[in-house]
């Protein structure tokens, strides 16, 4: 997929989904050979695509923003653990929170424009929710929320 400036994340949006990812499996508990337990408790991988989409186990992340932020999240913690879930499932509650907290500050130290969309407002869940004309703000929630989709 071509990433447009219009769909480009920031480095900044890009840290916020590895801290996101950290508070939820602090919050929740650590899953370990699945994405989210019964319990609640969440694997990295799940908890990356629960601060981006609002829900642990979508796969079809469409095309615009939100697709664009996963494949830069996830390329980048690649790039730092290897395989996600492996390193999930075999890293404590404490090694993954530490890590994914690593990562985002690493993606702050990167060369990425780091401002954050304009006109973020914050909703009752805590989730950042954008103004309609701007990419979804991490933790936004719900369909047509990814205004460069063309769809919703």
């Amino acid at each position: 997929m071509a990433v447009t400036p219009d769909t480009s994340p920031t480095a900044e949006a890009i840290a916020r989904v590895f801290d996101r990812a950290a508070e939820l499996i602090a919050e929740r508990g650590l899953a370990r050979g699945r994405y989210e337990a019964d319990d609640g408790a969440i694997c990295a991988k799940g908890a990356l695509r629960l601060a981006i989409l609002g829900d642990a186990w979508t796969v079809e992340f469409g095309k615009g923003y939100r697709a664009a932020l996963y494949i830069e999240v996830r390329t980048r913690l690649v790039e730092q653990v290897g395989g996600i879930e492996l390193w999930s499932d075999n890293s404590s509650r404490a090694q993954v929170i530490a890590g994914l907290h690593h990562a985002a500050a690493l993606a702050r130290e990167s060369t990425v424009d780091v401002q954050a969309p304009a006109g973020e407002t914050v909703g009752e869940s805590g989730a950042h929710l954008p103004h309609a004309d701007e990419p979804p703000a991490l933790g936004a929630t719900g369909p047509g929320l990814d205004p460069t989709s063309g769809e919703g």
